[in-house]
């Protein structure tokens, strides 16, 4: 991880209270029928929030759940323990 922050290919993002706020509304949607979890939520929210400003565009995550939520939600996904894509 190390060396790939070194090299940039990972993006750091700060976490704001729209962050939180928008975690809020992802359970809300999602919580029951997806099984969203609290810290998955929170991660999803602040991709979205680096996708709408144009940042990234595939949201990356060993997790199956996640990564249907993240589809829900408009992204192209990546699991590397499986081939999921939208």
């Amino acid at each position: 991880m190390e060396a790939d922050l070194g090299k940039r290919r990972l993006l750091v993002a700060t976490i704001s209270d729209a962050h939180f706020r928008g975690a809020r509304q992802l359970l809300i949607d999602h919580e029951w029928t997806e099984a969203l979890r609290g810290a998955d939520a929170l991660q999803l929210s602040a991709a979205l929030g680096l996708k709408r400003a144009g940042l990234i565009s595939v949201f990356l995550a060993a997790d199956y759940k996640l990564c249907r939520v993240a589809m829900l939600e408009g992204f192209t996904t990546l699991n590397p323990e499986q081939s999921i894509r939208a």
